[in-house]
């Protein structure tokens, strides 16, 4: 399981190599409704997302939807 926070351009790229290295999910965390959207398309079911304008307590979402938690966690927002 990977978290990454950032659905821009290189959230994107971190999505697609967590997948190539064998992620079997991602949690995409991003506050822009269209990057969520495309993160979710590029991969249906095996991205899930959370607007972090929406849930105030991602760690606590994260560990809701994976209980233990995440193996990684990237940051792309620079």
């Amino acid at each position: 399981m990977v978290a990454i926070w950032g659905c821009g351009p290189i959230g994107i790229c971190a999505i697609k190599w967590a997948f190539l290295k064998g992620a079997k999910e991602v949690v995409a965390i991003d506050a822009v409704p269209a990057r969520l959207k495309m993160a979710e398309e590029a991969n249906p079911g095996k991205v899930h997302t959370i607007n972090f304008k929406e849930v105030k307590n991602i760690p606590g979402k994260i560990n809701d939807m994976y209980p233990g938690g995440v193996d990684v966690y990237v940051e792309t927002n620079g």
